[in-house]
């Protein structure tokens, strides 16, 4: 059994219908060097955090692995000339299943015991071999100080049945406390005169879909730490499987239209929905909708959803 360990999401391959993060994309020496000397204008380093860089997109098709965006669109294009490169190097793609909490530990304190499974696809000079699943169990030590590993608030949870019913027959607010809360929140993720795109029969059918519903909100700059707040929020680290989400997102006139995307991308990719085309018209299992607001910073979001388990 390892200890806690940390992997980084290098790239994404579409497999079997499945969208999957790849954790050891590598780029070829003759790629390395063109894109070292590479001194054009599509931006794929933040001069701010050169560290970063964008994702690699790789593509299976038949029988066939392609490196087919690197990091920025037209990139490869302009340095390679073409639009996509058989990956002749590749030996091994390894592609992340599922990283989920099994349980507490108590051999350390506030330390939990993790499942960490990994599908490997085997490669000869770019042609597929075959594939390889492996699981592997570790420790991963939790900071006990929840507030500031997390930034939702907001969170609710009730029978979606029962919340179903509330909205349809106009039950009277005294018989549950719980009941006109989450009511006055579902009022401000939708709305009759605006062109969110969310609309009551979006609601009904995410709370048809499982047996509890569970409210999360949360609004700042830094989306990555945001996302990742509001999905272990309303699948307790991985343990709970959303079944459907409705998600809200509020920002400025001025918001990049792409980051949108990624944060959709994010959240159904965190949910395991895996659904696609992942555009902010996506139908069922998963409701997305864009306000703009703009009392709110041009780097700011607001992102309210609702999630049956």
């Amino acid at each position: 059994m390892s200890l806690s360990k940390k992997n980084m999401i290098r790239g994404k391959l579409r497999y079997k219908n499945k969208t999957y993060g790849v954790l050891n994309a590598l780029l070829s020496d003759q790629i390395a060097k063109k894109l070292e000397a590479y001194d054009g204008d599509k931006q794929w380093k933040d001069p701010s955090s050169p560290w970063k860089t964008g994702e690699l997109l790789w593509t299976l098709d038949e029988g066939k692995l392609y490196l087919s965006k690197l990091y920025v669109d037209g990139l490869l294009e302009e340095l390679m000339g073409k639009n996509r490169i058989l990956a002749s190097w590749i030996k091994t793609l390894e592609l992340l299943v599922e990283d989920r909490t099994v349980c507490k530990t108590y051999e350390q304190k506030d330390s939990y015991l993790k499942e960490y499974t990994t599908l490997n696809l085997n490669f000869s000079r770019g042609i597929f071999r075959n594939e390889e699943k492996k699981s592997e169990l570790y420790i991963n030590k939790e900071p006990k100080n929840n507030v500031n590993r997390h930034t939702a608030y907001t969170t609710l949870h009730m029978d979606s049945n029962d919340l179903r019913i509330y909205l349809e027959d106009d039950m009277q607010p005294g018989q549950d406390k719980l009941l006109p809360v989450f009511s006055d929140f579902i009022d401000q993720m939708m709305d009759e005169y605006d062109d969110i795109s969310l609309d009551m029969d979006d609601l009904k059918e995410v709370l048809s879909r499982g047996d509890d519903a569970l409210f999360a909100y949360a609004k700042g700059k830094d989306v990555d730490k945001i996302v990742d707040s509001l999905i272990g929020s309303v699948t307790n680290g991985n343990l709970l499987n959303p079944k459907a989400c409705l998600l809200h997102l509020m920002v400025n006139k001025n918001y990049p239209r792409q980051s949108v995307i990624k944060i959709i991308e994010a959240m159904d990719e965190g949910f395991n929905f895996n659904f696609e085309p992942l555009k902010p018209e996506l139908k069922e299992p998963f409701y997305a909708g864009t306000r703009f607001n703009n009392d709110l910073a041009e780097d700011e979001v607001s992102i309210m959803i609702l999630v049956t388990i």
